[in-house]
């Protein structure tokens, strides 16, 4: 049986047309249910962190963001240029990771968490 080409042709014509559909639906819609899921992974695994973005790497952060005594690990996701993905995918993790921060931690890590928010967000400093 020789190979067709038109089939080929009509492979790739599908598959760049599924990307060129879904591409958007992840890049806009799908950022904050994504880390909502892999905050539930992270829970799963006894793993807690933040997520925090903004600033130069190579910045120290801010000594109010200081919870590795509590097991808390500060993830820097994004620099200075934060897209929307970053952005709505850190948004989302960070919103389930308070709430069980908030439940299993004393209330001094909380008071540590609100002190390292800036506008409701985590920036590095």
């Amino acid at each position: 049986m020789r190979f067709r080409w038109t089939t080929f042709k009509r492979i790739i014509f599908w598959l760049a047309l599924s990307y060129a559909l879904l591409f958007p639906f992840f890049y806009w819609v799908a950022p904050v249910p994504l880390g909502m899921l892999k905050v539930k992974f992270d829970l799963w695994r006894g793993h807690y962190a933040i997520m925090v973005y903004g600033g130069p790497f190579f910045l120290e952060l801010s000594p109010a963001l200081n919870l590795k005594k509590y097991g808390i690990e500060y993830k820097r996701v994004a620099g200075c240029m934060v897209d929307r993905f970053v952005l709505g995918y850190a948004k989302g993790y960070n919103a389930v990771m308070e709430k069980e921060i908030a439940r299993v931690f004393p209330k001094e890590v909380v008071t540590h968490l609100i002190e390292g928010k800036s506008g409701g967000d985590y920036w590095a400093e």
